[in-house]
């Protein structure tokens, strides 16, 4: 047991080391965000594409697009056309801008080479990725989901689109859920697509043709 115990903290030890050779630079003192979104981001639409699951979903705005904004409205694109749960793309939106970044390498790093150590290589990075476009930029937002780290469970990323072009940075793993959700968590559950201030009057017919109908204000 004794032995079995020090393999294991020898191991553990290693791959803390590793993890950290690999990407030897960051700025613990700084916590910033993954994306500079604010309440004035105006977005346009995004897609998610797994290929490993075949999924691939293309979601638009259709009214009221600010971050955060109570009252959007979102319609999917792909792979059906049916309108969107405002209220979990809100939430998407948010934790993807939110993602505190827990490390970030050096630029000069982050040739293909250096990519496939992290899982960020050609078309492995295009399998895995989130397209955001806002609507005052031609250039979308596309953030590469690589390897997971061998430490806290933490996740690689490729952003390029921003001013900090070809970025490679250290995310929480629960970025990876979004590319987890099935179209049921995309799609809106409602039965009628109007706010319940619109509404005057409700009625509410018998089962009976020659029974009084009852309404209620």
């Amino acid at each position: 047991n004794l032995v079995l115990s020090v393999l294991l903290i020898t191991l553990g030890g290693f791959a803390y080391w590793y993890e950290y050779k690999r990407a030897p630079s960051q700025n613990n003192s700084e916590s910033t965000r993954l994306l500079k979104f604010d309440s004035k981001s105006d977005f346009e639409s995004f897609r998610i594409v797994d290929a490993e699951k075949q999924f691939d979903l293309e979601v638009q705005c259709t009214q009221n697009c600010k971050l955060g904004e109570l009252t959007s409205k979102w319609q999917i694109k792909k792979p059906i056309d049916f309108p969107a749960d405002a209220s979990n793309i809100s939430s998407f939106l948010t934790n993807v801008a939110m993602a505190t970044v827990v490390q970030k390498l050096n630029p000069e790093q982050n040739t293909e080479e250096k990519l496939k150590e992290f899982g960020l290589d050609g078309a492995k990075r295009e399998s895995r990725r989130i397209e955001i476009r806002l609507k005052n930029q031609a250039t979308p937002i596309t953030v590469y989901l690589g390897d997971s780290a061998a430490i806290d469970d933490n996740l690689y990323v490729l952003v390029r689109g921003v001013a900090s072009a070809d970025a490679v940075y250290l995310v929480p793993g629960y970025l990876k859920t979004s590319l987890q959700r099935a179209l049921t968590f995309w799609r809106s559950k409602r039965l009628f697509e109007f706010a319940a201030s619109q509404v005057e009057k409700l009625s509410i017919l018998p089962q009976e043709a020659n029974d009084e109908a009852f309404y209620a204000a």
